[in-house]
């Protein structure tokens, strides 16, 4: 994904764009040009899922083929993740969890959101499917209030999705986990503020470094060995066995992590 200049809004000064771009920076092609609002890899990256900006549906590029298919047009999609098997995608759909399966274009399965975590009044945001597909973590806040004793993460079986009722009751979180979140490769940790990380099967938490509150996106390095965000126009680095912290990269753009990375560390 590509940031270039927006001249049609002064507020929003750059717009996403979709390029496929060669080590050398050469521009092989462009699979939308229309901003994009996310993306997302499949498990085999032979595919890319993405909602475009302020449009409805979702697009799915076959790179092997070269071919777009555009589904469910009339829906609004977002906080995409691909399941592990690669068939089908997890997004929210206003307040609904969805399941839809690629080679159908259809949605399989949806589900109020505010349902699987046992509230009766709906608000849930930024769900975040695990790796292997079995969690979701996802935030609640009742309505518009603040500091209601509903609020807070969730942890969520994602085999709900297809139980309704669900025999596994969904979990609050000990620990809000506010800011960006990322799941870890295994899919049994999940971090926030890049530095805290929360073992979802032993239900435990750790700290390994002070929290970087300004962090606006995080990835796990592909082995788990540690984490990259962006920091406004910075891109850096966390080792989660010594707590290093490096800063790999300043850009003249403000910076999204979108997909996994491979950070070359020296030994």
């Amino acid at each position: 994904m590509t940031l270039r200049p927006n001249p049609y809004d002064a507020t929003a000064p750059y717009q996403t764009f979709l390029e496929v771009i060669s080590i050398q920076g050469q521009v092989l092609g462009v699979l939308s040009s229309i901003p994009l609002q996310e993306a997302r890899l499949s498990p085999d990256r032979d595919r890319i899922a993405f909602v475009r900006q302020g449009f409805g549906g979702l697009s799915v590029h076959n790179f092997a083929t070269g071919a777009t298919a555009f589904m469910l047009g009339s829906s609004f999609f977002r906080s995409l993740s691909w399941m592990p098997d690669g068939a089908s995608i997890f997004a929210q759909s206003d307040e609904d969890l969805a399941i839809i399966d690629t080679s159908t274009e259809t949605v399989v399965s949806s589900i109020p959101c505010h349902e699987l975590l046992g509230q009766d009044e709906p608000d849930c945001f930024d769900p975040a499917l695990s790796p292997d597909g079995r969690w979701i973590a996802v935030y609640y806040t009742r309505g518009i209030s603040t500091g209601h004793p509903s609020d807070g993460a969730y942890l969520v079986a994602a085999e709900c999705l297809r139980s309704v009722p669900c025999s596994r009751p969904a979990r609050r979180l000990p620990v809000f986990l506010s800011g960006p979140r990322a799941w870890a490769p295994s899919g049994s940790t999940l971090a926030s503020w890049v530095t805290y990380l929360f073992d979802v099967d032993a239900w435990t938490s750790r700290s390994i470094g002070p929290p970087e509150t300004s962090a606006e996106s995080v990835l796990w390095f592909p082995d788990g060995s540690g984490l990259v965000w962006t920091d406004s126009y910075r891109l850096r680095t966390i080792v989660i066995g010594t707590g290093q912290v490096a800063d790999l990269l300043h850009s003249p753009l403000p910076l999204t992590l979108q997909f996994s990375v491979v950070v070359p560390l020296d030994p």
